[in-house]
């Protein structure tokens, strides 16, 4: 993992945002999903493990006929993802004066959406 130069290197307490890659998505559906029942899928590791420490993983319950749905432990996605850009992939920071200064300028360049 990369680490900017005026960072301290505490991971976990940005809690950047790790998502598995779509096609993990297909090949879990494939492999574990039952005709007509609700599967469950991993969208990637906590801010534990993000963290170097022993943790978990976040899950959904898929599919979902919602637009949006929400996370174990968090709000909706969109919300955390639409918090996420705001701080330039590290939502942890909670706002963004507690962004490294490399992130910051990220950030500030970030379009909400």
């Amino acid at each position: 993992m990369g680490q900017a130069a005026n960072w301290d290197g505490s991971v976990g307490s940005g809690d950047p945002v790790v998502l598995n890659p779509p096609d993990q998505l297909m090949d879990a559906y494939e492999d574990e999903a039952v005709e007509g029942q609700p599967f469950s899928y991993i969208l990637g590791p906590d801010a534990d493990s993000k963290g170097g420490y022993s943790g978990s993983v976040a899950d959904v319950l898929l599919p979902d006929s919602r637009a949006d749905f929400q996370l174990p432990g968090y709000d909706w996605f969109v919300d955390y993802l639409r918090q996420s850009t705001r701080l330039a992939g590290f939502p942890g920071f909670g706002i963004a004066d507690n962004l490294p200064p490399d992130l910051k300028a990220i950030a500030a360049a970030w379009l909400p959406f």
